[in-house]
């Protein structure tokens, strides 16, 4: 069994897979600074619970957040009899990376591209919901040639009620309509219909200068949420990022 652990800025998501088949996941909020360490009986209780050898055959780490990867691996090393495998580091997402500055490319970022690569076709537009929205694209070569990034939902929510005094903080869900008759109803509509309207004239920019026509996959916390305001989008696949870093697993240990 093969332990995926995704460090996002928001959330760090854990999950088992055996061989390719996803068994189960764990999301926990991110500690910038202590990683999983604070979380340490609640991780250890759901390995358990799903692998009866209680110590995964091997762990596979991608990150955006260095703080808190630096205390996760000392906690993956010291209660399971296998050392981590850190994206970026000991090993690379095996894809082409076309980036001007390669390293400067989050390998959340890679592990999309790579697993659409393996488990859709190609061309391709990757739309990853998470802290920030990035906007990525795999070439009809099955190369990563670059993206757009922009700030995510959460966030622009709570700078947005950070930054305007007479507007409340919302909890997201989806709106009636998109001519809100509210304050709050005015925010939903434009947080759902504005990002659907961010993302397809992207998508549609892109399309037009790559000329291409792509696959479009969406994934990130809100991939379900806000997918269906999109009229580009093609499938969802909330795991995307998790399956990738099993799957980078699984080829280069097939290599070894």
């Amino acid at each position: 069994m093969v332990l995926a652990v995704d460090i996002g800025n928001t959330n760090i998501v854990l999950a088992l897979f055996k061989g390719k088949r996803f068994i189960s996941e764990l999301r926990i909020p991110t500690n910038p600074h202590k990683g999983i360490y604070v979380y340490k009986n609640k991780v250890l209780n759901f390995v358990k619970s799903n692998n009866k050898s209680e110590t995964p055959q091997a762990i596979i780490v991608s990150s955006v957040v260095p703080g808190a990867l630096a205390s996760t691996k000392k906690m993956l090393a010291a209660n399971f009899d296998t050392v981590p495998l850190i994206l970026g580091e000991s090993i690379k997402a095996p894809i082409k990376n076309e980036y001007r500055k390669p390293g400067q490319v989050g390998q959340d970022r890679l592990v999309n591209a790579f697993a659409v690569l393996c488990f859709y076709r190609k061309p391709a537009i990757i739309l990853d919901f998470g802290t920030a929205v990035t906007i990525d694209v795999l070439s009809k070569e099955g190369s990563y040639l670059g993206g757009v990034i922009v700030p995510g939902v959460e966030l622009s929510i709570e700078n947005l009620t950070r930054r305007a005094a007479l507007l409340p903080y919302i909890n997201l869900r989806k709106p009636k309509d998109i001519l809100g008759q509210s304050t709050v109803e005015s925010m939903l509509s434009g947080i759902f219909y504005g990002y659907a309207a961010l993302c397809d004239g992207i998508i549609d920019r892109l399309k037009r200068r790559l000329k291409i026509k792509p696959i479009v996959i969406a994934t990130g916390g809100h991939s379900k949420l806000l997918s269906s305001y999109c009229k580009n989008i093609d499938a969802i696949d909330p795991h995307l990022t998790l399956k990738g870093l099993n799957l980078i697993y699984l080829t280069i240990s097939k290599k070894s």
